[in-house]
């Protein structure tokens, strides 16, 4: 499990800046988040003048925005310092999903989840991806963390939120479920 962890985060790592076309929605989304935390105000230039969307802008919900501000104002502004937040969120998004799978069902189970998001193939390659398609291998867990969206931040917090439920349910204690409630919430903020 361990191998396949490595080989997730290699997977996900190599040429990130590089898999893609840069997409429109992706420099909205950390321009936000990257405006609020040098600027602190949660808008868009890009839109100035149209609504006084310069000063707020609020078509994406803004936790992965401020997230992905945070990152590129502590690593500089660049399409691999943009990627690389999904690329992490993604490979912890797989060590959640084994952990609840081995939680539930086993090392086996979470051996076969961890083969089924790295190996399973649910759409057809595309090659070059446009406005409608995000989709370039065809791996959801793969495509979607080479991708400056908020995809896998809510599957994140869900299974977070999962987890502590589990844990809640096995030991009873109370911070359990305030830590679930508390992930469940980011995860709407997501």
């Amino acid at each position: 499990i361990l191998g396949l962890l490595l080989l997730c985060w290699l997977l996900l790592v190599v040429n990130l800046d590089r898999a893609r076309p840069l997409f429109e929605e992706e420099s909205l989304i950390l321009n936000q988040g990257y405006k609020l935390l040098t600027t602190g105000v949660y808008g868009l230039d890009m839109f100035a003048g149209y609504y006084s969307m310069e000063d707020r802008f609020f078509q994406f919900m803004p936790l992965f925005s401020l997230l992905q501000g945070a990152v590129l104002r502590l690593l500089g502004i660049g399409v691999y310092q943009a990627r690389l937040l999904p690329a992490m969120i993604g490979l912890l998004t797989v060590a959640m999903t084994v952990a609840v799978a081995t939680r539930l069902r086993g090392r086996t189970c979470a051996l076969l989840a961890l083969l089924l998001l790295l190996c399973w193939q649910w759409s057809a390659m595309v090659g070059v991806p446009n406005y409608h398609n995000h989709f370039v291998a065809g791996i959801p867990l793969i495509d979607l963390a080479r991708l400056g969206r908020y995809y896998l931040l809510t599957a994140l917090l869900g299974l977070c939120a999962f987890w502590c439920f589990l844990q809640a349910t096995a030991t009873r204690h109370w911070h359990y479920d305030l830590t679930a409630g508390l992930l469940v919430g980011l995860a709407t903020l997501a």
